[in-house]
């Protein structure tokens, strides 16, 4: 049975209690510096992925950039499709209940996922399916038993072997990227980033999975399944809506526009990994405790405060220098993508903050609040597909808005939790 949240203690955070200053500091360094060796070996996974499609950037053809980039873009979207929700869903019952169970399930299914797809994407190639297909197909199945065996090695708090298992995907990565890039072929070096490069970390997971599986309580997948289908609903929209900009820009049958837009989510990457980062370090505290008792770090309410603000001023000075980067290195094949990216990730540099309080959209049933925003967000997005706009407009208001809907996810979720049909609402969702 699931501890009482205010009770239950964080399995990522120390418990809350008395500590004394010196080793209430230690704590939080300790704290920091798990997460930092986590974030930076993340991080060289996603540099590596940079580095190669930066080449490749410079080296393919604008149409063909345009496929690759369009083509990398989907790999998360089968993923997501893949996923079901279920690894947000395990995460959360794993805080709840306090126990591993539901994200070693969830480990094993995914495994099982992929063992069923590798084969079936050989027998697709010799029935003469497209080739890019299938490895957009074999690399979002992948990408799922990664993000399953991600999120089960943080949970356990497996930092150092986590950090082993990213540096080792990002030298393949590196490898394996730079080889097809001789080869000059777009789908060559998508297979390379988002398929053959996991391939070790795939088979060095095998050993875990058979013991997993024994361990499995198989009962457990109703109660993913009760929960799941929200958590896939939202996930899935949110991820494809900058692949659903591309694909929008890509329609106006502009080469050059649609590879600009691609350069933007190159750089994208980074950010979102920062935010997926710190939202799985943030799940324990938000739902155990109210906002103003949220300690990250060793720091509670005014010094998150100060963070944030430090924060957001770090992206921002970020944001112009890589303004400036991409325009002396696009500036004359891409002309667009200086614009593209000043205001796309501009934006979702700005959303990324609010992003982060807005996990509070896990408590109780108000994933279904975040998930009805994400589907408001998806239709506005597709809707300016109807419409004769430039390749900028369609960006620039894409990005407006993925940030005003991080903006009304926040204040609807501040509604939800100041009013009094936030506990009918919850419970209406356990029902």
């Amino acid at each position: 049975m699931a501890s009482p949240p205010d009770t239950e203690p964080s399995a990522s955070l120390p418990a809350a209690g008395p500590v004394a200053p010196g080793r209430f500091g230690r704590i939080a360094f300790r704290e920091l510096g798990d997460q930092v060796v986590v974030f930076l070996s993340t991080l060289a996974i996603n540099l590596a992925a940079f580095a190669i499609l930066f080449l490749a950037s410079l080296n393919l053809p604008a149409s063909d950039f345009a496929k690759l980039s369009l083509a990398a873009g989907l790999v998360p979207v089968v993923a997501a499709v893949l996923d079901l929700g279920s690894n947000q869903t395990c995460l959360k019952l794993s805080f709840e209940h306090d126990d591993l169970r539901f994200l070693g399930l969830n480990l094993v299914v995914k495994g099982f996922f992929l063992a069923c797809v590798l084969p079936a994407a050989v027998l697709a190639y010799g029935l003469g399916f497209d080739l890019d297909r299938i490895v957009i197909g074999a690399a979002g199945a992948g990408m799922a038993f990664w993000g399953a065996t991600r999120v089960l090695e943080q949970r356990r708090r497996e930092f150092r072997r986590l950090a082993a298992l990213n540096a080792g995907l990002a030298v393949t990565r590196l490898l394996l990227g730079a080889a097809a890039l001789l080869a000059q072929s777009w789908i060559a070096v998508l297979a390379a980033l988002h398929v053959l490069a996991q391939i070790p970390l795939h088979l060095f997971s095998v050993r875990r999975i058979a013991v997993l599986a024994g361990e499995a309580r198989w009962r457990d997948a109703a109660t993913i399944l009760r929960i799941s289908p929200v958590m896939f609903v939202s996930g899935l929209l949110y991820s494809s809506m900058p692949v659903l900009t591309q694909w929008l820009v890509f329609r106006s049958n502009d080469a050059a526009a649609a590879a600009a837009m691609g350069i933007v989510l190159i750089f994208l990457a980074p950010l979102d990994l920062v935010g997926s980062t710190l939202r799985i370090y943030l799940l324990p505290e938000v739902l155990g405790k109210p906002l103003r008792r949220i300690r990250v770090f060793g720091l509670e309410e005014a010094g998150l405060g100060w963070l944030a603000v430090g924060f957001v001023a770090a992206i921002l000075a970020g944001t112009a220098a890589v303004t400036l980067f991409i325009h002396a290195v696009y500036g004359v094949k891409y002309p667009q993508a200086t614009q593209f990216f000043l205001v796309y990730f501009g934006a979702m540099a700005l959303a990324l903050p609010v992003g982060l309080l807005n996990v509070r959209s896990q408590r109780g049933s108000l994933a279904r609040v975040e998930a009805a925003v994400n589907v408001v967000r998806f239709g506005a997005t597709a809707t300016l597909g109807l419409f004769a706009l430039s390749p900028f407009a369609v960006v620039a208001i894409s990005a407006g808005i993925m940030l005003g809907g991080e903006l009304a996810l926040g204040a609807l979720l501040t509604l939800a939790g100041n009013s009094a049909w936030a506990g009918s609402f919850s419970a209406r969702g356990r029902d």
